[in-house]
């Protein structure tokens, strides 16, 4: 059974599940001092550029490290690296839509 189709029947069913797995239906903005995306993960990140401004855009969540190095995640996107103090908050990119 998909993703989905679990949280639809969660709802359906009502009680305390039901108003959690609403939620999860609802995409919001993840601030990074929570938690950090799944390593190798597409997510939309909102940060400050260089000059300061405001941006959102697909990065990549991916590890950079080598075998014996200890982990260190980074973001990227089409440009480069992103550093981690520009970077605020995260969310799970959509599902694509079906194709007929």
């Amino acid at each position: 059974m998909g993703y989905y189709k679990n949280l639809d029947i969660r709802i359906r069913s009502g009680g305390d599940d039901a108003m959690a797995a609403a939620l999860e239906l609802v995409p919001r903005w993840i601030p990074v001092s929570e938690r950090l995306p799944e390593i190798d993960t597409n997510v939309l990140a909102a940060f400050v550029d260089g000059k300061r401004r405001s941006r959102v855009c697909e990065v990549l969540f991916t590890d950079f490290s080598d075998e014996d190095e200890p982990p260190k995640p980074e973001w990227c996107d089409d440009y480069g690296r992103i550093p981690h103090s520009d970077v605020t908050h995260w969310m799970p990119l959509p599902e694509p839509p079906e194709v007929k």
